[in-house]
């Protein structure tokens, strides 16, 4: 069952921001439990990985203050670190939005806000996994080849980069494409 609720933004985010957790509450209760005991599971998992985040960012902020003492490639590693601690966190999101078919977006200013459920979640949650997963394969990449840097790996870094976003341009272009005939038939 797919199911999107719009809620327009006021003055009262919070309210918005219960309202969706009201839905989501909704959406899990009617699932199997082995499905709730998943759901409770990756809530805990994805708060973990938020604490990854903050402890990356906080150490890429202790080596930047202590440049003198560490190897410039730290400052850069640890950096490049930082922006890969993100992928746990979008990867889990992901396969969360996956296993209970259901994705409530955060409340952000100007926006109109939605629960989502069924088939529409799960693609947003494959979107988001794939992405997670791309972001630390890059991420992965640049830390390991930011401290063995050379010109040289320029040009296939670049072809490998530039053949994904190529690739990447086309699935979307396709999807787009096969999305809008399905809404045709």
């Amino acid at each position: 069952m797919n199911q999107t609720i719009s809620m327009p933004v006021s003055g009262a985010k919070q309210e918005a921001r219960e309202e969706l957790k009201r839905r989501l509450a909704e959406h899990v209760a009617q699932l199997p439990e082995s499905t709730q005991a998943a759901h409770r599971w990756m809530q805990r998992f994805e708060a973990a990985s938020l604490g990854l985040i903050a402890a990356a960012f906080i150490a890429a902020m202790y080596v930047s203050i202590n440049w003198t003492a560490v190897p410039g490639i730290a400052i850069a590693t640890a950096w490049f670190l930082f922006a890969a601690s993100f992928s746990p966190a979008m990867t889990l999101m992901g396969l969360h939005t996956i296993l209970v078919q259901a994705n409530p977006p955060a409340v952000l200013p100007g926006k109109v806000e939605r629960f989502v459920s069924g088939r529409k979640a799960v693609w947003s949650g494959i979107s988001l996994l794939v992405s997670g997963l791309a972001c630390a394969a890059f991420w992965g990449l640049a830390v390991y080849f930011v401290p063995s840097f050379t010109v040289e790996m320029v040009e296939p870094l670049a072809r490998i980069l530039s053949t994904g976003i190529g690739i990447l341009i086309g699935l979307t272009i396709l999807v787009s494409l096969f999305q809008k005939l399905a809404r045709l038939h």
